[in-house]
């Protein structure tokens, strides 16, 4: 957020891109994308949960809840698992 300061104060809307993790496999891909990235601690969870889909879904929730005061929205990608939306965005305290 530090980075988008000058073109935030130009009245620019920013949108943090959200891709609820699935698997400790899934986190480590996404590791491997230019300009993302997952930390230790959150492919640890991924690796110790019981269900790491719903793990990943509480990762994501709580980030929406940390990024609602620093940014304009979210773009949840549930890539491929979109049925699982709905509880996200209820976790997330949006419905």
């Amino acid at each position: 957020m530090e980075k988008t300061s000058e073109i935030k104060s130009k009245k620019v809307k920013i949108i943090a891109g959200i891709i609820p993790l699935k698997s400790e496999g899934s986190a480590h891909f996404l590791n491997k994308i230019p300009g993302m990235r997952v930390p230790d601690d959150m492919i640890k969870k991924m690796k110790d949960a019981k269900d790491p889909k719903m793990e990943g879904m509480k990762i994501a929730a709580d980030i929406i809840k940390e990024l609602r005061m620093m940014c304009d929205g979210v773009h949840i990608m549930p890539i491929g698992n979109h049925e699982n939306t709905k509880t996200l965005l209820e976790m997330a305290g949006l419905i």
